[in-house]
């Protein structure tokens, strides 16, 4: 672990801290998969490293600063970097992974553990609303067309691995089975993720509020696909409104496929399809108070009372309506995951 800072003011308006760190970790914990012939398919081990490191800076200004009214505004964040240094070794061959999927993650070597690997989505067909997806091939005639003899790739990054000359192309199908996986170039990692304070004193009033940030990010929003599909047959099911954007009749052009009752198989299975923004910002809290000091209090022997009217979690702007990024690590949706309650709170804070 290393880690080096600094503080400093400019004159009386401005306070700051700026960090940076770096954490190796060496033999981290590992889920290997080993053959199933030793009656167990996975075992954890010490294997891999990681590599995570990040600035970090909380910068405050005191806006104004008078005898009855001080006002502050805080903001503080960390723009984080998460790196695989070392992949963990592949028991069939006795050297490292090339790739480890991970869900919609995967794990390789100079990629970061939260990013995504998935297939790509493609769009809908206009002729008849069925669902398309991206096939990687290798372009061995350099035609632009997957021909017979040629590879369609599975899974990108081993594929490159094993064929570091091969010539990479896609094109369109219609079978999901024969899509690509790959790395999108997205992660669930933010480029910049904190949150900002704005509070004070006039008076004998005190107030603050504070917003919580994430700019960057992506994650996997499950529980909208779930929304999208119509595995369950259109009676009875619950839909996600944009299901009215769904393709209707021959020229129709949109991103939903048509609703078939399930005619159209892994239309909503797992795609970049559903990676969404994790982008938020959200009202964590508000605070007003009002302060009885001593002189109004006589010879109570109470130095003050604080009376106080506080709200936590009033507001959440997403990248989409009832998605909330900010209930789990990755930001990833799913069921059993509920939004933080909205609390309203009065107190009386007395000082003897």
């Amino acid at each position: 672990m290393f880690q080096v800072g600094t503080e400093f003011s400019l004159g009386k308006w401005v306070d700051a801290s700026v960090d940076y760190y770096v954490k190796k970790t060496e033999d981290q914990i590992f889920d290997r998969r080993v053959g199933p012939s030793q009656g167990i398919a996975v075992i954890t081990v010490n294997d891999g490293d990681l590599r995570n490191s990040g600035l970090e800076f909380n910068l405050t200004g005191h806006v104004i600063d008078t005898e009855d009214f001080n006002l502050d505004l805080n903001i503080n964040g960390e723009i984080l970097t998460n790196e695989i240094t070392r992949m963990p070794l592949d028991p069939s061959t006795g050297e490292e992974r090339i790739l480890d999927p991970q869900g919609v993650f995967a794990y390789s070597e100079g990629r970061s553990i939260f990013d995504i690997y998935v297939r790509e989505y493609a769009g809908v067909d206009p002729a008849n609303g069925a669902p398309l997806w991206y096939q990687y091939f290798n372009d061995a005639n350099g035609n632009g067309l997957l021909d017979t003899g040629e590879d369609g790739i599975t899974s990108l990054t081993p594929y490159l691995a094993e064929n570091p000359d091969a010539v990479i192309a896609r094109t369109i199908t219609r079978t999901y089975a024969n899509a690509t996986d790959k790395y999108i170039n997205k992660s669930s990692v933010p480029d910049v993720r904190g949150a900002f304070r704005l509070g004070g004193n006039y008076k004998n009033f005190n107030f603050s509020s504070q917003f919580v940030y994430s700019l960057g990010g992506y994650a996997y929003d499950a529980q909208y696909a779930e929304l999208m599909s119509d595995r369950f047959g259109a009676v009875g099911n619950n839909f996600h409104k944009d299901i009215l954007d769904r393709w209707q009749n021959p020229g129709d052009i949109t991103d939903v496929p048509a609703l078939t009752d399930n005619r159209f198989v892994n239309g909503t299975s797992t795609s970049d399809r559903f990676v969404t923004s994790t982008d938020y910002l959200a009202l964590n809290n508000v605070l007003l108070g009002y302060t009885l000091d001593g002189d109004k209090l006589g010879d109570s022997g109470i130095d003050y009372v604080n009376l106080f009217l506080s709200g936590d979690n009033l507001f959440a702007k997403t990248a989409r309506d009832g998605f909330l990024p900010n209930t789990t690590e990755t930001g990833n949706s799913g069921r059993r995951l509920y939004a933080p309650l909205t609390t309203f709170t009065m107190g009386v804070r007395v000082k003897f």
